[in-house]
């Protein structure tokens, strides 16, 4: 089965990019437009130049090695995990495609909103993004649907628990800073806007004054507040977030959009009821991550792959 969405039912970007990920339509086999070479082809699905070129912008946006090479496997990956959960019946529902899209945001430490303004600058073919969500989170599913004896027991859940150091919730008031930086800065102007975020940071005390003066200062966005738990964030934010005070500032972290920081306005215990669940969770999208690894190795292995 192919795997392209198309070119028909590209949509507007910005906050419309929710709607069009989960308004996504089912896959479709094109052809190749014109001028785009086709570099390889896997179980006979082409895969263009174009292709590998869009998911290089994508693995520089989810900040990850972006070679030609890495992209051309990237797309490869993307290909046989959507062509085998089809095969087994299983695809994205809207709201999978949604969830997908809220996590690798979450991961870059980015909302949705920002997440759709980085990939706009980034000039992201939506399509591309769009079908890289669908493959992720319909392999996900039969990832899922494969492997329903994993589970985590209570002894492994207290432990996670006690190893975080806490067996609350944490609800937060954050506020991201971002310090913009040009695009393909010198090693120079990077490192002048780096020790500008530092020198924010040490003088930074308490949103009040901290947040006014972050405003004040020339190329810097102060994004508007936001409310969340701590177990709406990844456990390597969580671990960030519980480790700075209130009233401090996060360490400055080069994004796609610049250099972020984010203040921690307030945070308090909120309700525990929530936290055995989400960390029974995380134990088994860890236990999961192995065996979809093995799972497309095996995959992989099978896989008809040639190249021009």
């Amino acid at each position: 089965m192919k795997f392209r969405i198309p070119l028909a039912f590209r949509a507007a970007r910005g906050a419309a990019l929710v709607l069009a990920v989960a308004g996504a339509a089912s896959a479709g086999a094109i052809a190749p437009a014109l001028g785009q070479a086709v570099v390889t082809a896997v179980n006979g699905d082409p895969i263009t130049s174009f292709d590998v070129s869009e998911y290089e912008k994508i693995l520089r946006l989810e900040r990850k090695p972006a070679s030609s090479a890495d992209a051309l496997e990237a797309v490869v990956g993307d290909r046989l995990r959507y062509d085998e959960a089809r095969h087994w019946g299983i695809d994205a529902t809207d709201s999978d495609l949604s969830a997908a899209l809220q996590r690798v945001a979450a991961s870059l430490k980015m909302d949705v909103n920002t997440f759709t303004q980085a990939s706009a600058k980034a000039k992201i073919d939506l399509d591309t993004i769009r079908s890289h969500l669908r493959a992720s989170a319909a392999w996900d599913n039969l990832v899922r649907a494969r492997n329903k004896g994993v589970g985590a027991t209570e002894e492994e859940i207290s432990s996670a628990i006690a190893k975080g150091g806490t067996n609350k919730v944490t609800n937060y008031r954050l506020q991201q800073i971002v310090f913009v930086v040009p695009v393909n800065p010198s090693p120079a102007i990077l490192q002048a806007r780096l020790d500008a975020a530092k020198a924010l940071r040490n003088r930074f005390d308490g949103c009040n004054n901290g947040l006014q003066l972050a405003r004040q200062l020339p190329d810097v966005a102060v994004k508007e507040p936001m409310s969340r738990t701590s177990e709406s964030f990844s456990p390597a934010l969580r671990k960030v977030l519980a480790e700075t005070q209130k009233g401090m500032l996060t360490v400055p972290d080069r994004t796609t959009n610049g250099i972020e920081m984010i203040a921690v306005c307030d945070k308090n215990d909120g309700d525990t009821s929530t936290l055995h669940e989400q960390v029974q969770k995380d134990i088994i999208s860890e236990k999961l991550v192995g065996v979809s690894a093995q799972m497309y190795k095996d995959l992989r292995k099978t896989a008809v792959i040639s190249k021009n």
